[in-house]
């Protein structure tokens, strides 16, 4: 056995979905985080947020993967975020062009505030109305 596990996903308040895996980022596991972040936005989720912070290695392939996995998640319009990558993981994917498709935190938290789409401002109470 080689210590994999698959995916796991959350979905955080202001619908902000959480997935990740355990294990060594390989094609395979590149694909399953992939297939679970396209059913979270599926679901309704309108960010995602890949946490890397279980994934001690990658090879080659995994990353390409990824990379055209997050391309793709971007393309379709939703709002991604990478984070909890050791330095070596983040320089790949930087490499492959990820940085350009998703944001890159440190922490789960710092991607979900990033992502967070904030609440219209309600006016003061006394002040004029706006005018469209």
């Amino acid at each position: 056995m080689d210590g994999r596990q698959g995916p796991y996903a959350a979905t955080e308040p202001g619908r902000t979905a959480v997935v990740g895996a355990d294990g060594p980022l390989d094609i395979l596991q590149a694909r399953q985080l992939g297939a679970a972040a396209r059913d979270l936005a599926a679901g309704g989720a309108g960010a995602l947020v890949l946490d890397l912070t279980r994934t001690p290695s990658a090879d080659p392939l995994g990353v390409l993967t990824l990379a055209d996995e997050v391309a793709a998640l971007a393309r379709s319009g939703l709002a991604v975020a990478l984070c909890g990558m050791r330095p070596d993981l983040e320089q790949q994917l930087h490499r492959a062009g990820v940085s350009r498709k998703a944001a890159v935190c440190d922490t789960v938290t710092d991607a979900c505030r990033l992502l967070a789409v904030p609440a219209p401002a309600s006016p003061s109470p006394g002040a004029p109305p706006s005018r469209p």
